[in-house]
């Protein structure tokens, strides 16, 4: 609950009253004004003012200021008049809250009326600013204009008197330059010196020249003919450039460096093996084989691959290096890569067929996969009907297949490599690897 102040100073004259009450300690930012034309309210808490005028006044000619700890009101009055009473109370409290709330909506319209007057004064200003900057601007304009044309007319007057000046100087010239016919020169030398033998010579050197209808162009010619040579003429200069061909150095033969490398380290050699002899390829990816670098004979025949894409046997043969470094997927690859550039089949390329559809179904055996490996040893059974090793081999993959379908142990997987790798020795000579049960051929289509 507020605490109401009573105690304030009122005086008055015919047109205003003054108001005067202390703040009681109260910081000014913390006061809240609010007057009306019959209701004025100061509020600083705890403590508040307020009072039900009697009369009327006119809050636009009105203030209330906060100044030395007091706040000080001057109020205009409607009618010029004395006050007998300052105040006059409501009858309840009902009274006094209707009165509040037509206070406070005269108060906010009278704001809104304010602020809309302050907008439009202020958007006037800006106009006015707008348009005085706007003369201004032209102002200028103007008279720069008028000083550029000042400037022209000057320009042009100093021209016309400077040729004015070059047109007399060059008809004197050529007046003593021409004779009474025009066409000789006359020298100093031709005048007797006496003023009128001078006039006399240029007079008839002025006749010549109107006689001969000489313009003030020709003129300017022949003087600049006499002060200037003439022009000299514009040519092309034709310039050949001699071809000119680099030379490009031939690469020095390194056979002899890799045959040393083979027999040092066993063909373990990271060099770039390039030759365009095939067969040499060829020779070198086999002796990397049989030394046991498998990883340098794939190398050479990937090489042979880029060159010759469409060779079946540089697939098989890559083929067996993936399957001793136990790439068992690679060599699927390979195989089947080769099986298809061999359709048709014939009895020229039996033997190639056979040697991939058994190292397809060695990688199969070592992937557990014993169904698709079963597919590739008959149909190398069906190739080579009288090679025991291979029927053995059939037999024990279904064997294992009956055990236990699609797949085997890695001990049966190893007993099936150890009774088969005795098949491929019988047929062909191949080369021993470490981590193949099965031998493998080094390059089976020589």
């Amino acid at each position: 609950m507020p605490i109401k102040i009573t105690d304030f100073e009122w005086k008055q004259i015919d047109s205003l009253v003054f108001i005067k009450f202390g703040l009681h300690n109260t910081s000014p930012k913390n006061v809240d004004i609010i007057y009306t034309t019959s209701y004025i309210k100061v509020n600083f808490r705890p403590y508040l003012f307020e009072l039900f005028l009697k009369h009327k006044i006119e809050p636009e000619k009105s203030s209330v200021s906060v100044r030395d700890g007091k706040v000080n009101c001057i109020l205009s009055k409607s009618i010029i008049e004395k006050w007998d009473l300052l105040e006059e109370e409501p009858k309840s409290r009902e009274e006094a809250q209707s009165l509040r709330v037509k206070a406070l909506e005269e108060y906010e319209t009278l704001q809104i009326e304010k602020n809309k007057e302050k907008k439009e004064n202020k958007s006037s200003l800006e106009r006015l600013a707008i348009s005085r900057q706007i003369s201004l601007d032209e102002e200028k304009h103007l008279r720069e204009k008028e000083f550029l044309k000042l400037e022209e007319l000057k320009f042009f007057e100093e021209r016309k008197q400077d040729l004015d000046s070059s047109s007399k100087e060059s008809r004197l010239r050529l007046s003593s330059m021409c004779s009474e016919d025009g066409s000789t020169i006359a020298s100093e030398g031709d005048y007797d010196g006496d003023e009128e033998s001078a006039n006399f010579s240029s007079n008839e050197n002025l006749f010549a020249l109107t006689k001969n209808k000489l313009s003030d162009k020709e003129s300017e010619s022949i003087i600049y003919s006499e002060k200037y040579p003439n022009i000299r003429p514009s040519s092309c200069i034709k310039i050949r450039l001699s071809p000119h061909t680099p030379s490009i150095p031939k690469r020095e033969s390194v056979s002899s460096l890799d045959e040393e490398i083979i027999e040092k380290k066993k063909g373990c050699s990271e060099e770039k093996l390039v030759d365009d002899d095939k067969e040499s390829l060829k020779s070198r990816a086999s002796k990397f084989f049989e030394s046991g670098n498998y990883e340098e004979s794939i190398k050479i025949y990937t090489q042979l691959l880029d060159r010759c894409p469409s060779q079946a046997s540089y697939y098989s043969n890559r083929a067996a290096s993936y399957l001793a470094l136990n790439s068992y997927k690679k060599a699927i690859t390979d195989c089947s890569k080769a099986l298809e550039l061999m359709i048709p089949a014939s009895k020229e390329n039996a033997k190639s067929r056979l040697l991939c559809h058994v190292r397809r179904g060695t990688s199969y055996v070592r992937l557990r996969d014993l169904s698709s490996a079963l597919i590739d040893y008959e149909s190398a059974f069906h190739l080579d009907p009288t090679s025991e090793a291979l029927e053995k081999d059939v037999a024990a993959i279904k064997d294992c297949l009956t055990f236990c379908p699609g797949t085997c142990t890695e001990e049966e997987s190893s007993e099936f490599h150890s009774s088969s790798s005795s098949s491929s020795e019988e047929e062909e000579s191949e080369c021993s690897s470490e981590n193949e049960g099965r031998e493998i051929s080094a390059d089976p289509f020589d």
